[in-house]
């Protein structure tokens, strides 16, 4: 028996279910050589899955962090060197290994007899969900070449990932933030705060409408205009100028983002186009030009950076994990919308573009490290790290607050979990608008 039969047949006997999800699956092409020290390592899709030093010595130092010992999770199986170091050198009770793609976890069995498999403290598993266990490791190239049924996994394990880098990089941008929160003193004196705007807007009858930048609005943003009225409108910043050179005219503007660059979406041509209906609502640390040119109604919010060197009640910090779409989305749940419809709100970047045409700043993607994940047709789209962080966290907290109703009309955007993916004319007939 060669090494594919070998290993098919303790994965038949051992894991049946396993073994009818691998059959009839084609081998993905991946190309083997030696490592340094004399050990096989392999790429696939030009992208190295093993050290090409020492596997061996990759996987002692992708074990690093495991400390509980009775149970550990494998994220990614390739020629099993992170699996076999476990086995071999600590006393496990049990070890689960998670396939992530099942074109390279084959072409592994042809070119490697699996060992580990016979082993009886080793599990092998396929469908596990999105919930990552307390005690885990990664093979981290593998999460890269993860199938879309583990897009939600991949996208959680690598947040946790990068966790210490996301530390680091707060830490980095204190300086900015302290220096934007005196120069906005002033301002944070005297500014209701947003708990008062809650109040006041509590069970508004209006469905809700939180409009972003992302390109996907391009396609409808003149239905928006036709049904305006019929919606009170919550305006993330980038999108904001666009909106109101339509005569689209929200009745919430929100800008969390701390760097100067944002005051090129409230130029002078938009502040003289904002209707005088308009009210603000802003964090303490953003760029001070903003609060310097705003002309309506302003109300200030606190996060959990400010929240603590202000010393402010818990009712006047709205929830952030990253993206302003985040606060805005605690305010509707504080204010009691029922029904809510996500437009513009992409998580990705539909045509390979960043912002809807138009928008004051359009980055280039050409630096952009890209990551596929499900579109809002059941297709894919291409996204970055910290977008598909905020869409999870977005995910997360419709899973937390069933009893909002949300609209996803992003066409070609990402998929939204816990939304109802529809076209804004089927919105507006579910709800009876017109």
């Amino acid at each position: 028996m060669n090494n594919f039969e070998i290993n098919m047949d303790i994965i038949s006997n051992r894991f049946p279910e396993v073994y009818s999800i691998l059959l009839g699956i084609p081998e993905a092409e991946i190309s083997v050589y030696r490592s340094k020290t004399g050990l096989d390592t392999f790429d696939t899709n030009g992208k190295r899955v093993h050290s090409g030093y020492d596997p061996a010595a990759e996987a002692v130092l992708q074990a690093g962090h495991i400390t509980d010992t009775k149970k550990v999770t494998v994220f990614g199986i390739g020629f099993g060197y992170l699996i076999t170091y476990l086995l071999d050198s600590r006393n496990f009770g049990e070890i689960t290994g998670i396939i992530l793609n099942r074109n390279i976890f084959l072409s592994c069995l042809k070119n490697k007899e699996m060992t580990f498999l016979k082993d009886e403290r080793f599990h092998l598993k396929y469908n596990v969900g999105d919930i990552i266990p307390d005690n885990f490791a990664v093979v981290p190239p593998l999460l890269l070449s993860a199938e879309k049924t583990h897009y939600s996994v991949r996208d959680k394990l690598r947040i946790k990932l990068r966790e210490g880098w996301s530390n680091k990089k707060w830490e980095d941008r204190y300086k900015e933030l302290n220096n934007n929160m005196a120069a906005n003193n002033e301002f944070i004196k005297k500014d209701p705060p947003v708990s008062e705007l809650i109040e006041k807007l509590k069970n508004q009858s209006k469905p809700v409408m939180i409009i972003g930048a992302g390109p996907s609005i391009d396609k409808y943003i003149h239905e928006i205009k036709n049904y305006s009225g019929h919606f009170f409108i919550i305006a993330l910043d980038a999108i904001y100028s666009q909106l109101v050179k339509r005569r689209i005219h929200p009745d919430i503007v929100v800008v969390l983002e701390s760097n100067d660059q944002t005051i090129n979406f409230f130029s002078r041509e938009t502040i003289e186009l904002t209707n005088q209906k308009t009210k603000l609502i802003y964090f303490p640390t953003i760029s001070p030009k903003i609060l310097q040119v705003w002309p309506n109604k302003r109300y200030l919010a606190h996060y959990y950076f400010s929240r603590k060197i202000f010393n402010v009640r818990k009712e006047d910090q709205l929830e952030t994990q990253g993206s302003v779409i985040h606060p805005m989305l605690d305010f509707c749940k504080k204010t009691g919308v029922n029904n809510l419809v996500l437009a513009g709100i992409d998580f990705s970047f539909p045509g390979r573009k960043y912002y809807a045409e138009g928008t004051p700043l359009n980055p280039n993607l050409n630096d952009v490290s890209l990551v596929k994940i499900t579109s809002w047709n059941g297709g894919e789209v291409e996204s970055q790290q910290n977008y598909i962080e905020y869409l999870r966290d977005t995910e997360d907290f419709f899973r937390k607050n069933p009893q909002i109703q949300v609209y996803n009309i992003s066409e070609v955007g990402a998929f939204i979990d816990g939304t109802k993916h529809m076209k804004l004319i089927d919105v507006v007939k579910e709800l009876s608008i017109v």
